[in-house]
């Protein structure tokens, strides 16, 4: 059953994806790269892994059914906790989440290839083909681009 959205939380929704997109064609102007802490699959393998590793190093059952039985129960807590690991590597630019985040973001250095400036033109166009990014900002927060905001800003290039 799907959720229903009322309009502030769509507000809230699209208010992030602009937030987003933003961002994306603020680094493309200032031509920036820099790698996303982001919860991609290899990170969260690794951080589910390493703490699987920290979680039965403590835990030491010497019975084979008791060893399985302590590593089914045990799946969610790990990745519940490697969840909310990964959830504050995201949020917090301390070195202590540089230290844990390193591996995965080894990792996601040697799959992950910066998009060159023909994809991102590409995303922008697709985006911009079924969403009027610019008419939304203008309508929904007028304090900080009034009507006319984009246009006088493409007229001045």
């Amino acid at each position: 059953m799907g959720k229903i959205e009322n309009d502030e939380q769509r507000k809230i929704k699209n208010a992030h994806f602009i937030r987003a997109f933003e961002y994306v064609a603020q680094r493309k102007e200032m031509n920036q790269t820099q790698l996303a802490t982001a919860i991609g699959s290899k990170t969260a393998y690794i951080s589910v892994y390493r703490n699987g590793i920290l979680f039965f190093i403590v835990i030491r059952v010497e019975t084979i059914w008791l060893k399985m039985l302590s590593r089914i129960i045990l799946i969610p807590v790990i990745a519940g906790i490697s969840y909310e690991v990964l959830r504050l590597a995201g949020r917090s630019n301390s070195k202590i989440m540089d230290i844990i985040s390193k591996p995965g973001m080894m990792m996601q250095g040697l799959t992950t290839l910066e998009p060159d400036e023909k994809m991102a033109e590409v995303a922008i166009a697709a985006v911009e083909a079924i969403f009027d990014w610019k008419g939304y900002l203008e309508e929904n927060f007028p304090e900080k681009y009034p009507k006319g905001y984009f246009a006088n800003a493409e007229a001045e290039k």
